[in-house]
């Protein structure tokens, strides 16, 4: 019987599928594994020891088709739990969202993970199935913060665990660090998903009302979808010192170059529960301005490594941006001490 069967929703470049990637890297690269996932271009592509068995998700012409779409996508998800669950010990849900693989672990009495990364403001009719299996099936549950923690209700038969999240070696090793005297403290970058809670439009008018500076909009999806949401959102004219690009397997040359890190998003929608990008940035000291409630904080201390501010108030950002990038001392400071935090944190 083999080991473990994991479920993660969709296989990409955003950071729920970097974080399993990692855990797959660290803690079962000596064994083959299984995911039931959407299949796209992402992390999980780039392990060879992982077998994807891919969801069948029907579109025409890049769209879902109603109704149908989403009927065949979970007689698929049955296909797929019937053939291959029975044959792994364990079951790992990466994500609240993946819920049929903890029903399938109940009804086919496997031992059960959930790794939670995210807690949903908005309770959708799908959110509110997820949070109610999560809620009344036994597990073991890892929670990416204290924050993220506090945000669940306890079960006396779930152990529970808070476990950062991490990077791996393969990541570290790549990283190559930019010397204080080298930087030029004009580059500016946020890497996103594609999701207007994500900070996408404020980013924007931030680069607007600071032509001085570069920024770099990495986001989590292909270059038409972008280009349709941009064209679909208030923004009339993109600055001429925004660079926006689609998903990216390799991040290192853009953190390589960048100077300065913004997580943007707005808590009244999407509440980051701990900010993977914040914590790439780190071994670059690249200093970070982020939310201030959240898992941020707990990577970002206000005023040490970076700013925990209202990210809803593009005059605050425009204003910690400049405070941070036109002093050079604390600039040194802020870099030094991302260093320094990350030592801490990975330890």
């Amino acid at each position: 019987m083999k080991e473990i069967l994991f479920f993660q929703p969709v296989n990409d470049f955003t950071g729920s599928s970097r974080v399993l990637s990692n855990i797959i890297q660290e803690e079962y690269s000596n064994i083959p594994v299984s995911v039931i996932t959407l299949d796209r271009q992402g992390f999980l592509s780039e392990l060879t020891n992982v077998s994807i068995l891919p969801i069948y998700f029907p579109t025409i012409k890049g769209k879902s088709i109603p109704i149908l779409s989403n009927l065949i996508r979970r007689l698929h998800i049955c296909y797929l739990i019937i053939r291959h669950g029975l044959q792994h010990k364990k079951f790992y849900v990466n994500t609240i969202v993946p819920y049929y693989g903890a029903v399938a672990a109940k009804l086919l009495n496997k031992e059960l993970t959930y790794h939670i990364h995210e807690y949903f403001i908005e309770k959708t009719p799908c959110i509110k199935r997820a949070e109610f299996v999560f809620n009344h099936i036994k597990s073991k549950r890892i929670f990416v913060s204290n924050y993220l923690k506090k945000c669940y209700k306890e079960r006396s038969d779930s152990p529970y665990l808070i476990k950062y999240n991490a990077l791996p070696k393969s990541y570290i090793n790549r990283v190559k660090y930019k010397p204080l005297e080298h930087r030029k403290r004009n580059n500016i970058i946020m890497l996103t998903s594609l999701l207007k809670e994500k900070g996408i439009v404020n980013f924007i008018l931030v680069a607007q009302l600071l032509p001085q500076f570069n920024f770099t909009l990495i986001i989590s999806n292909t270059i038409e979808c972008i280009n349709r949401f941009i064209s679909e959102s208030e923004i009339n004219i993109l600055p001429q010192n925004l660079k926006i690009l689609p998903a990216q397997a390799n991040i290192h040359p853009f953190f390589e170059e960048s100077d300065l890190l913004l997580n943007l998003s707005n808590p009244q929608f999407c509440i980051e529960t701990f900010g993977m990008t914040i914590l790439e940035a780190m071994p670059y000291g690249i200093p970070a301005i982020v939310p201030n409630i959240g898992g941020p904080i707990e990577l970002i201390t206000n005023g040490y490594n970076g700013y925990c501010i209202d990210v809803t108030n593009t005059d605050e950002i425009k204003n910690k941006i400049q405070e941070i990038l036109t002093n050079k001392t604390l600039y040194n400071k802020m870099s030094l001490n991302s260093l320094e935090q990350y030592k801490i944190f990975k330890n």
